[in-house]
């Protein structure tokens, strides 16, 4: 399957003039908003900003330089 993102306007086109054949093993996703293109070609991108952050892991304790001698 492949994904094809258009703007929302060229559907008409699309059921115009193509036919079912050509649109076998294609899933077209039609957007009105750059949000919308973000969620189908960056969809991880998008989970993480929704999912809530990690806790912080804590920090270790760094050794403290001793003088040699």
């Amino acid at each position: 399957m492949v994904d094809v993102i258009l703007p929302a306007e060229n559907k008409t086109n699309v059921e115009e003039d193509l036919t079912p054949e050509q649109l076998e093993n294609v899933q077209i996703h039609y957007v009105k908003t750059i949000p919308e293109v973000l969620q189908f070609a960056l969809p991880s991108a998008t989970e993480q900003k929704a999912s809530p952050k990690p806790a912080k892991a804590k920090p270790e304790r760094a050794l403290t330089a001793q003088p040699v001698g």
